[in-house]
């Protein structure tokens, strides 16, 4: 069976020390004077890192809901005058289930994790981090940063598959005007 043309990539990032070469200037003095010359040295510094998983098995459906409020108000000509209000922030809802069995051939991925170790690394991220995660949903569109807000997983038996539901809330930021008072 061919792979699907959804993917589903959730990633996050975080700063890790790692040794990176750097370029320093370093001030030694050449036939009595002070000269700057560059060397490389290997330096420890704090590097953002992303870390992502590919979700093994694309899910039957993915639910996404936009919502705006509406607010209706009636006129003298007894008729309502509908104002768009404020949108909501986009909501997705994945269910599905986490394999690690090479039988499959609807894989999206060919490094396979545990079903236990995907799920406690989604566990961590909702308790770990108050950091938005990065939703890439090819085929749809959809790329953002959004919260964690609910995971749950079972086991099922005879399987080793662990199904699971997640839903993702799209990261707000406030929107604020500015205007110069003269």
């Amino acid at each position: 069976m061919a792979k699907s043309p959804i993917n589903v990539e959730i990633s996050y990032y975080k700063n890790v020390p790692k040794k990176v070469r750097q370029k320093v200037p370093v001030r030694r003095k050449v036939n009595g004077r002070y000269v700057t010359r560059y060397e490389y040295r290997t330096v420890t510094k704090q590097v953002m890192t992303q870390f992502s998983r590919i979700l093994p098995v694309t899910p039957e459906e993915i639910d996404v809901s936009w919502e705006r409020s509406i607010t209706n108000s009636e006129t003298l000509a007894l008729r309502t005058y509908t104002k768009p209000g404020a949108l909501r922030p986009r909501e997705i809802r994945l269910n599905s289930f986490f394999t690690s069995s090479r039988q499959y051939g609807f894989t999206q991925t060919d490094k396979l994790y545990q079903p236990y170790e995907i799920a406690k690394w989604f566990d961590d991220r909702l308790k770990g981090t108050a950091y938005p995660i990065q939703v890439k949903i090819t085929g749809l569109g959809i790329r953002g940063y959004y919260h964690l807000q609910q995971f749950t997983y079972k086991t099922e038996a005879g399987t080793g598959d662990l199904p699971y539901s997640m839903t993702f809330t799209e990261r707000g930021l406030p929107s604020v005007k500015t205007t110069k008072i003269k």
